[in-house]
């Protein structure tokens, strides 16, 4: 069976309330293990979870199923990026150490099935509005 790239962008997890946000997080776990057979390459094109925010020894709790299954690619060779979004603001190593997942402050540019590619986040939101440094 031939597999497939993926680009994922704004899933914004936890933006919405407890008993909502369970079942959006249910779903998109549902869709994530759908990949798991299907998928060669997936790009996360920024905004995975509605803010994150990583420090030196302490990663969110709540995205503990997700991050799981993003490990599960790993292990499985799935090779997968991860575009810094306007709301990653705190995008440490966590992903590229722990994870596998390269990460990209700005922009992704390549080649898939022939074909040059180029990728960002593109939401135009200037974080140094909100007091935070622009990521460059």
């Amino acid at each position: 069976m031939m597999k497939s790239y993926y680009f994922i962008s704004d899933v914004h997890l936890g933006e919405k309330a407890d008993e909502e946000e369970k079942e959006r997080v249910k779903a998109f776990l549902e869709f994530l293990e759908d990949l798991e057979d299907k998928a060669e390459k997936i790009f996360f094109v920024g905004d995975l979870f509605d803010f994150w925010f990583e420090y030196k020894h302490v990663i969110p709790k709540k995205y503990f199923l997700i991050l799981n299954q993003l490990a599960i690619f790993a292990k499985k060779n799935i090779e997968m990026h991860y575009l810094a979004g306007n709301h990653d603001f705190w995008l440490g190593n966590f992903f590229d150490h722990t994870l596998g997942i390269k990460t990209h402050d700005n922009e992704w540019i390549g080649e898939i099935a022939g074909k040059k590619f180029y990728l960002f986040h593109g939401d135009g939101v200037e974080v140094a509005v909100m007091g935070v440094e622009t990521i460059k």
